[in-house]
């Protein structure tokens, strides 16, 4: 998904992407983004009609988790467009003023996950929270008792993502 945005008199250029192969990712690019594919998808669609003309009225981030919510005050209507960038389950959603799905990039039953289905018409449940500490809340001595509970084996980088909430 690709948004320009206009703020401080400049343009700017938002790409959102759950592309399994890319690992999903969010980030501001510095030319226009040129159109995919002629192939319209259903989210492409129902976003084209919300977004179109519509105001950017909030941006969240959850701390530590892996999701971007842009609140879209448009003609039709307060949508939220939620950017879970997890890897290959990223996905992006369009979530309706009362909480309902939609539409999303991915469609998820709940013969696929147990813990939340992501179909049009489904109430929005965001993923689990990590069962991990906040780096942000850690002292250099937790952090070591942490990090010792980890098999000795693994690299740095491994006890640290096995132990850290928003590292990747």
């Amino acid at each position: 998904v690709g948004l320009e945005v206009y703020a401080h008199h400049q343009r700017q250029y938002l790409l959102i992407s759950a592309q399994p192969k890319e690992g999903g990712r969010v980030h501001l690019v510095p030319d226009k983004l040129r159109r995919g594919p002629d192939s319209l998808t259903p989210l492409f669609l129902r976003l084209r009609k919300s977004a179109r003309s519509a105001r950017l009225a909030d941006v969240q981030q959850p701390t530590a988790e892996r999701i971007l919510r842009l609140t879209l005050a448009g003609p039709e209507g307060t949508t939220v467009l939620a950017a879970e960038v997890m890897g290959r389950r990223s996905n992006i959603i369009l979530i309706g003023e009362d909480g309902t799905i939609l539409q999303c990039a991915k469609h998820i039953p709940a013969s696929q996950n147990r813990y939340r289905v992501l179909l049009p018409g489904y109430l929005y449940v965001p993923p689990p929270a990590q069962k991990k500490a906040d780096p942000a809340a850690l002292s250099p001595d937790t952090l070591a008792q942490l990090l010792g509970e980890q098999d000795a084996e693994l690299l740095l980088w491994q006890r640290l993502v096995a132990v850290l909430r928003g590292i990747s």
